[in-house]
């Protein structure tokens, strides 16, 4: 990934790559969509995980019933 290369946002559109700063062993990406700013790791852009992804149209990823159940007995359960 690359300056000027396109991304997009699921509420805002079309953007485009900024910057890019290292962060452990994970990239820090800046990008713009229109007069808007948004962060992301590299590796969820890619992924496609988050707002930002390399795909048009993509969706965030959504928790199944079956997790929540699963964190809420976590939760409930203190472990």
């Amino acid at each position: 990934m690359k300056q000027m290369d396109i991304v997009y946002h699921l509420e805002y559109g079309k953007g485009i790559v900024i910057n890019k700063t290292l962060k452990g062993k994970d990239y820090l990406v800046m990008c713009r969509f229109g007069d808007t700013v948004d962060w992301s790791l590299e590796s969820n852009i890619i992924q496609g995980i988050g707002n930002v992804t390399l795909k048009q149209g993509g969706e965030k990823q959504k928790l199944s019933e079956h997790s929540i159940d699963d964190l809420i007995k976590t939760l409930i359960s203190g472990g």
